[in-house]
C-alpha cells in the first residue's frame, strides 16, 4: 500500500501520527504535534498559513462532530467518515509528501494520510491505535464492540469492520510489513509490530526526511533529519538507518570534516 521505490530508499515511509484536535487546538498540547508535522518541509511555512491549515481543519472536525450527534459512535459512521475524508482530502499518491502538503493540494503519502485519520478519530472520541510495522502502517481500533481497521492509501477497500477480513488483512499486512518488495533493497535486522504514539509520529517525518535526504546523496542533512526524529521516537530503525549514513559518510573524507564540524549539532550522534 505504501507504494514503491526507485531509489535506494533503505526504508519504505511509513505513517502515521496521531494529534488531538478539539473547538480549541491552541489550549491542546497536541498544538505542537500538529505544528512540528507542518514544519517539516523543505521551505518554512508561515504562521499565518499554519493557522489557515489549523481552521479549515478545524471545520472538518466541528461538521464530523455535528453528524456524530446524530449517528453516534459506529462503524456505519466511521466507515462513511473513511470514505468522505478521502474524497475531500487524499487525492494522489506520491511518496515522502509532508503533512502540509496533503492540506494544500491532497498529495499524500502513507504517514500523512494514516496522520489525517488518526487526527479525526483521536478528536472525536474513538480508541484506535497506529500499528507501525518495517515497510507498512495502519490503524485498528474497536467501537461499540466491533473492531474495525484502516489503511488509508486503499481508497477502495481500506475500511474494515468484518472480524474475518480484518483477520485476513492483518495476515496479509504482518507478512508484507517484514518483508520488503523487489525494489526495497534494505533489508532490516529486526521485526517491528507494535503501537505508536503521536509524538512518535513526529520522528517518523523526520525519518522519512531523512531517507529523502540520504536517496538526494545529502547525508549531513540525513543526519540532521535523523537527530530530529530520535528526539521523538527512539527506535532501532532511526538507529539502523544512522549507521548506514555514517557509513556512507566515513567514504568521504571532506564529508567526515564536516560532520566532525557539526557533531556538537546532533545529540544523536552520543548514541552511536
Amino acid at each position: 500500500m505504501c507504494g514503491r521505490f526507485t531509489t535506494f530508499l533503505f526504508m519504505i515511509l511509513l505513517f502515521t501520527f496521531q494529534v488531538s484536535y478539539a473547538l480549541s487546538i491552541e489550549e491542546k498540547s497536541t498544538n505542537h504535534v500538529f505544528d512540528q508535522l507542518l514544519k517539516i518541509e523543505n521551505t518554512t511555512l508561515s504562521e499565518d498559513i499554519i493557522e489557515s491549515y489549523k481552521t479549515d481543519f478545524l471545520k472538518t472536525i466541528s461538521s464530523y462532530q455535528s453528524k456524530q450527534v446524530k449517528r453516534g459512535q459506529n462503524t456505519k459512521a466511521l466507515k462513511h467518515l473513511f470514505y468522505k475524508t478521502h474524497r475531500q482530502y487524499l487525492k494522489s499518491y506520491v511518496p515522502y509528501q509532508s503533512f502540509a502538503k496533503l492540506l494544500t493540494d491532497g498529495t499524500y503519502g502513507c504517514l500523512t494520510a494514516t496522520a489525517l485519520y488518526a487526527l479525526l478519530l483521536e478528536e472525536l472520541g474513538y480508541e484506535y491505535e497506529i500499528i507501525e510495522t518495517n515497510y507498512h502502517i495502519f490503524l485498528v481500533g474497536e467501537v461499540s464492540g466491533q473492531r474495525f481497521l484502516i489503511e488509508s492509501t486503499d481508497p477502495i477497500n481500506g475500511f474494515l469492520d468484518s472480524d474475518k477480513e480484518i483477520d485476513e488483512r492483518l495476515n496479509e499486512v504482518t507478512a508484507k510489513g517484514a518483508t520488503p518488495s523487489t525494489e526495497d533493497r534494505y533489508r532490516f535486522s529486526f521485526n517491528i509490530n507494535r503501537s505508536i504514539s503521536l509524538e512518535e509520529m513526529v520522528g517518523l517525518q523526520y525519518y522519512n526526511m531523512a531517507s529523502q535526504a540520504y536517496n538526494n546523496g545529502n547525508y549531513i542533512q540525513a543526519v540532521a533529519d535523523l537527530d530530529r526524529a530520535h528526539q521523538y521516537y527512539q527506535s532501532e530503525r532511526i538507529n539502523e538507518f544512522l549507521l548506514l549514513v555514517i557509513d556512507r559518510i566515513a567514504l568521504d573524507r571532506n564529508l567526515l570534516i564536516e560532520l566532525n564540524l557539526n557533531k556538537q549539532r546532533f545529540q544523536i550522534l552520543a548514541t552511536l
